[in-house]
């Protein structure tokens, strides 16, 4: 039993791990010089398409390029996106020499990341590109092959299963063993980000009404510190959400451990190896939220400035 559970694990990790790693690359071709102002586009098919897969796998090296550090600075693509249908380019998805060079001058972008992607079999090959917008070189290019899980399958719209595969949520979250009923629902993969050697892990976001509450867990790995939340209006409003149709929510109060606070800083003390359980409380979202593109949090650790950002969060209603 525990020995499925952890080969079913392997395609999850084995993606989330290629996403990181493409990243880390990227973060040091580009930095190999100069500070660079960076924003990653939506991926295509090969005829230029953007695709559902396209827009995640595009967030997801977003999400990996803003924990990998590095000389850059990140363009959100969501204001990346509004200059480009306000000054009408790229409609196909297609980043050309000419498109990159307006978009370097419009949004102060001096690389853009694109990537094409292509179902084989079993698997999806994934191809980036960094393209400095000035001379509309290519700068760096890395070919990757991305497992298809379920959620990929649906995001390329196969609703088939893929042949000779198992469903690798499927088999995280079914009960093992002979006859045992596959779950309506899968769960939610799991969201993790570290920064500063803290790892901040989203276990869930549950709705209920209108009332929305996200749980996580925050692990220390170095030595015992102290960790501050910036929350509500005092900070910016902080933290927040992003909803599929551009709405933004504010966190109503946020709890560390014992505390909970609706503005000010929330100071708690991280004790290494030792995980401390977190809430984000929003109140007044749409009654059929069901996936949330964009969640930040920031705060301050040891006098470094912290700034959590998750993507395509799932949204499960309360039982």
């Amino acid at each position: 039993m525990v020995a499925a559970f952890l080969v079913s694990a392997i395609p999850l990790r084995a993606q989330e791990n290629e996403i990181k790693s493409l990243a880390e690359e990227l973060s040091r071709s580009i930095s190999n010089g100069p500070h660079r102002t960076v924003a990653v586009v939506d991926f295509t098919d090969l005829q230029g398409n953007v695709t559902n897969l396209g827009r995640y796998m595009a967030a997801e090296l977003e999400s990996a390029l803003a924990n990998a550090g590095g000389n850059i600075d990140l363009v959100d693509r969501t204001r990346l996106q509004l200059l480009m249908q306000e000054h009408k380019l790229a409609g196909t998805g297609i980043i050309d020499p000419s498109t990159a060079r307006q978009l370097g001058r419009i949004a102060g972008v001096q690389v853009l990341v694109s990537g094409t992607l292509t179902p084989l079999g079993d698997t999806v090959r994934m191809t980036v590109k960094a393209l400095d917008t000035e001379s509309a070189r290519v700068v760096a290019s890395y070919p990757r092959s991305i497992l298809k899980t379920r959620d990929i399958v649906q995001l390329l719209g196969q609703p088939e299963a893929v042949p000779n595969q198992p469903v690798a949520e499927d088999l995280l979250t079914s009960p093992q063993g002979p006859g045992a009923p596959s779950p309506a629902t899968p769960s939610p993969s799991t969201k993790s980000v570290s920064i500063q050697q803290i790892d901040f892990v989203l276990k869930s976001c549950i709705l209920s009404g209108r009332s929305l509450s996200c749980g996580l867990l925050i692990t220390n790995r170095a030595d015992d510190r102290d960790l501050d939340l910036f929350v509500g209006r005092c900070h910016n409003s902080l933290p927040r959400l992003i909803d599929s149709d551009g709405n933004e929510f504010h966190a109503d109060s946020v709890t560390l451990g014992m505390k909970e606070t609706g503005c000010g800083d929330l100071q708690g003390t991280l004790v290494s190896g030792v995980s401390t359980k977190a809430a984000l409380n929003f109140e007044n979202v749409s009654a059929i939220l069901a996936m949330i593109p964009r969640m930040d949090i920031e705060g301050e650790v040891a006098g470094h400035h912290i700034a959590v950002q998750f993507r395509n969060i799932p949204v499960l209603p309360k039982r």
